[in-house]
C-alpha cells in the first residue's frame, strides 16, 4: 500500500490536507482520496492525529460518527488493561480448576466465552495467597466487559468482547471494560460488537493489538430510546450463548447493527459503504 498526502497552504486561511491511498504498490492503481484540515483530525483522533487511508465518502461517515465524543471522555466508562500480569504473577497460576477464575483473551469470544481454546490451555489463580502475600483487587467483584487484547490485523472482527460476571480475574492478554448508570454493560457491548464498530476500528489499527487507548478513542452516544432496545437484543444472545456457544444469532446481531447505524445517524447510503466494505 502506498500513501501520499499533499499539504496545501495556498491560503493561509485555507490550509488543507489531501490524501491519496493506492491499495497495492503503484500510483498507477485506482486510487482512494479524500481532502481534509486538521481540525477534522483532531477531532478524529486528538491524541494520535491519525490520518486514516479511506475514500471521501468514508472519511464523510467518520467525521459524522466522531461529532460524538470519545468513550476516554465519558466518566461512567472504565478502560483498564487486564490487572494480572501473567510474568509477574506467574506464580499464582495454575491449571488448578479449584482455584479463582482467570479470564484470559483466548478465552473470549463475541458474546460469549469459549468452550474450547484455539491455543494455550485454561488456567486459574490462587486467590488465596496472592491475598497472603499482600495484594489486592477490588475489581474482580466488579460485572465487566471482556476484550481480545491481540486480534489478527486482517481478521473480520477486531473487537471481540463479551461479558464476565464475577468474582474473576483478568490477564493482561485481555483488557477491562467497567460502567456506572446510565450506561449499561450490556449497551456498550452491543456497540463494541457492531459492524460500525469492527470497521470503524479497522480504520485507524495498524497492528495486532487492541488497546486501550484505541478503544478509548471511539466515540460514544447514549441515547435511552435506541438504548434499551440494544440492551434486550445483547441480553437475549447472552442468554442464548450461554446455554449454547454456538447457537445461531445472527437475526438478533443485525437487529443490533440497525439499532446502532440508527444511532450515529448513517443514511441508506453509509450503511451500504459500511456493509459492502
Amino acid at each position: 500500500m502506498i500513501a501520499e498526502i499533499d499539504k496545501s497552504e495556498s491560503n493561509k486561511d485555507d490550509k488543507y490536507i489531501q490524501v491519496f491511498t493506492y491499495p497495492f504498490n503503484s500510483f498507477n492503481d485506482e486510487k482512494k482520496y479524500f481532502k481534509t484540515d486538521i481540525t477534522s483530525i483532531k477531532k478524529f483522533d486528538p491524541l494520535k492525529l491519525s490520518i486514516p487511508l479511506v475514500s471521501e465518502n468514508e472519511w464523510t461517515i467518520l467525521k459524522k460518527i466522531h461529532e460524538a465524543p470519545p468513550i476516554r471522555n465519558i466518566p461512567e466508562i472504565k478502560i483498564r488493561r487486564g490487572e494480572i500480569n501473567q510474568t509477574i504473577f506467574r506464580k499464582y497460576i495454575s491449571t488448578d480448576s479449584t482455584l479463582s477464575k482467570l479470564v484470559k483473551g483466548v478465552e473470549i469470544g463475541p458474546f460469549k466465552t469459549n468452550k474450547k481454546l484455539s491455543q494455550g490451555i485454561f488456567e486459574y489463580f490462587d486467590e488465596a495467597s496472592y491475598l497472603n502475600d499482600g495484594k489486592s483487587n477490588e475489581l474482580k467483584t466488579i460485572r465487566r466487559i471482556a476484550t481480545q487484547r491481540i486480534t489478527g490485523v486482517d481478521e473480520k472482527l477486531r473487537i471481540v468482547a463479551t461479558i464476565i460476571e464475577p468474582i474473576a480475574y483478568f490477564a493482561d492478554s485481555t483488557n477491562s471494560i467497567s460502567t456506572e448508570e446510565p450506561v449499561s454493560l450490556e449497551y456498550l457491548l452491543g456497540i463494541l460488537n457492531s459492524k460500525l464498530f469492527q470497521w470503524r476500528f479497522k480504520k485507524t489499527s495498524s497492528n495486532n493489538n487492541v488497546s486501550t487507548t484505541e478503544l478509548e478513542s471511539l466515540p460514544f452516544i447514549l441515547k435511552e430510546d435506541l438504548s434499551i432496545p440494544i440492551e434486550k437484543c445483547v441480553k437475549k444472545i447472552l442468554n442464548m450463548k450461554k446455554l449454547d456457544s454456538n447457537s445461531e444469532t445472527s437475526q438478533l446481531e443485525a437487529q443490533i447493527d440497525h439499532l446502532v447505524y440508527q444511532l450515529y445517524g448513517l443514511t441508506a447510503e453509509e450503511i451500504d459503504i459500511i456493509e459492502n466494505s
